[in-house]
């Protein structure tokens, strides 16, 4: 998670990476809102406002922004809209998604053979298409 100190009107905004999607939290600093709205702006490039990110309306938090690209970086701000009028942008925070790191085999068994070693792995639980380097 990478804590932001916003515009004004935010006091958080956090984004944490994961496999193809990115998980935003934040809380408005307006505390006297608790009827607004929110919405995300985001885009593949730095620099986004409401007129050049993509729209997406009636956000809550945690929002987790799914479908994406692992390794390419995504840039949001925020805004709230309270009585109809929305808000300033927050600060923009931006990060990348990250494939999952695959886990490491168990369950390994070596047995000497004549001149050779047997190599056994319990592949219990593991996708059949789990592939190892030796």
């Amino acid at each position: 998670t990478t804590p932001v100190n916003l515009a004004p009107s935010w006091a958080y905004a956090g984004v944490t990476s994961g496999n193809r999607q990115i998980t935003l939290n934040w809380t408005s600093a307006s505390k006297t809102s608790t009827t607004g709205t929110y919405t995300l702006y985001w885009s593949k490039t730095p620099g986004v406002t409401k007129k050049t990110g993509f729209k997406i309306s009636n956000v809550k938090s945690p929002y987790i922004h799914t479908g994406l690209s692992n390794g390419t970086s995504y840039y949001y701000v925020l805004t709230e809209t309270v009585a109809g009028i929305e808000g300033a942008e927050s600060l923009e925070v931006a990060t990348a998604p990250k494939g999952m790191v695959p886990q490491a085999p168990a369950g390994i068994t070596i047995s000497p053979l004549n001149n050779a070693i047997l190599l056994t792995i319990d592949r219990t639980g593991v996708a059949a298409t789990t592939k190892y380097n030796l």
